[in-house]
């Protein structure tokens, strides 16, 4: 069996090999202890393909193994056990369940200081509030997403978040900005194949997936020859990587843009290869769309018999098939064939049906809108005292024009009114020390104004990004200490 590429990059376990050394006992169980966890990892990401209703059980062990076994020399055995205990939830459809999970990935890498593990998490993150509806969530995500994997090099990881955004974006019918998105992934995808043909399947999918959105935007911008571009080189890049699930979508696309050319011929044989390779690899959902694009070759022909064996299929295959697009154009292609054949009633009939459905799935979404608008509303609300006087560093970067611009904003993560976080800053190499000398404290009670100081990394040279990475305090914290109000380095 062939797992999808994105499955298998979640699920994936980088662990490194265990050399022989002169070992003391503690360092021969924790090697044992390990390839333990190896093993029992790799068994619970196969089972999670084959049984996921079974995988959560199993996650559950691996995540307790993680956390109980002495001598566990890999400290980011924890991250992993919570990475695949999400995705196992997630594969069966319980997204709230994951969240936690996903969350406590990110606090994990954040004390491991690895931003790669960092950016993958917080994709995790948005692909999960993707499929819950909240896709406003999810952009947010994925621009946290595309920091941290820049930070860290992950050229790859950084085209499918900008891939992911392109994609949200064309749902969202911000068309110009999914194409700007989708051809930033493209550049670093091409990058990525000319340095490491290794990664060549990985790479054909995300550079698929880009070109797919692309040419989506530009077909929706009636720019049917830049969309033919788009989708021939996605059909391409599929044969020459065996994606036969892309290369079926892909000529269903191109019969889109045939049909918005009145090309009927070209429409028809594209949409006869993409039901050719629906059969030949069991691919239902591209099944269907071909047979729709055949039908509505049939209707231009004026051959509503071929266009009503053409829906039978459709209709036979929307048992297995569940997308409220494809019922939707399903139900819309037979109000064209009842209006052809003079059935003016079913006609109605059916456009209504397809007009309900749709009305329905915008109603979802904007329910789903509504609902993520008011719960940020609720968050807003309380923590709006908490602004007051709380603080914040800013961080600026001078361009090649020589002018300054704002790269980022950073806050204390215990943030609260009047800490006067940023009131004293020291940058010494990599770390950047921020005083709060107002912090109220606990210690056998509230020390009002104790104060505190946070230690944070820059990621990057250009510290474009801070980490926290410890907060310090005075060994006995008192009311009005101000500990923080001065800042040094003992060279």
């Amino acid at each position: 069996m062939r797992w999808p590429f994105h499955l298998l990059l979640l699920l994936s376990v980088s662990f490194t090999k265990l050399h022989a050394q002169q070992a003391t006992p503690t360092d021969s169980l924790g090697a044992y202890n390990d390839s333990l966890f190896y093993l029992k990892a790799i068994s619970v990401s196969r089972l999670i393909m084959e049984d996921p209703a079974e995988a959560i059980g199993k996650a559950a062990e691996l995540l307790e193994f993680s956390a109980k076994t002495q001598f566990l020399k890999r400290k980011d055995a924890s991250f992993h056990a919570e990475q695949i205990m999400a995705v196992a939830l997630g594969r069966n459809g319980m997204q709230d369940s994951a969240l936690p999970h996903y969350r406590q990935c990110i606090r994990i890498a954040n004390k491991l200081g690895d931003t790669n593990k960092i950016g993958g998490s917080y994709f995790n993150l948005a692909i999960a509030y993707q499929k819950k509806g909240y896709v406003y969530t999810s952009m947010e995500y994925l621009d946290s997403s595309a920091i941290f994997r820049e930070a860290s090099g992950n050229a790859l990881g950084l085209a499918r978040s900008y891939q992911l955004q392109s994609a949200i974006l064309q749902g969202l019918g911000e068309y110009r900005t999914s194409i700007q998105y989708a051809e930033k992934a493209l550049r670093i995808i091409d990058s990525i194949a000319l340095k490491n043909e290794a990664m060549g399947g990985q790479v054909a999918e995300s550079a698929i997936s880009s070109l797919i959105s692309r040419g989506n935007s530009y077909l929706s911008l009636g720019e049917a020859d830049s969309a033919f571009s788009s989708f021939d080189r996605a059909r391409k890049k599929g044969e020459n990587a065996s994606l036969m699930p892309y290369v079926g979508q892909t000529l269903t696309n191109l019969a889109d843009v045939a049909l918005t050319r009145d090309q009927v011929r070209e429409a028809e044989n594209y949409s006869l290869q993409a039901w050719a390779v629906s059969q030949e690899f069991e691919l239902s959902l591209v099944a269907c769309k071909a047979q729709l694009r055949l039908a509505a070759v049939a209707l231009k022909k004026g051959q509503t018999s071929s266009a009503a064996r053409a829906l039978d299929l459709v209709d036979s295959l929307l048992r297995v098939v569940d997308d409220v697009t494809i019922e939707i154009e399903y139900f819309r292609t037979v109000g064209k064939l009842k209006r052809q054949e003079g059935q003016f009633d079913q006609a109605f009939d059916f456009q209504e049906k397809a007009d309900s459905l749709n009305a329905i799935a915008y109603e979802e979404s904007k329910r789903i809108r509504g609902e993520e608008l008011n719960k940020r509303f609720q968050v807003f609300e309380q923590h709006l005292s908490r602004d007051l006087d709380a603080g914040s560093i800013h961080t600026f970067y001078r361009d090649a024009q020589d002018v300054w611009q704002h790269a980022f904003k950073t806050v204390s993560v215990n943030r609260d009114l009047n800490d006067h976080f940023g009131s004293r800053v020291l940058i010494v190499d990599s770390k950047v020390y921020v005083g709060a000398h107002y912090k109220e404290l606990w210690n056998a009670g509230i020390q009002a104004e104790a104060g505190m100081v946070f230690i944070f990394n820059r990621i990057n040279p250009m510290g474009n990004n801070f980490l926290p990475e410890a907060s310090l305090r005075a060994i006995h914290p008192s009311h009005f200490n101000h500990f923080g109000t001065s800042l040094a380095a003992d060279e």
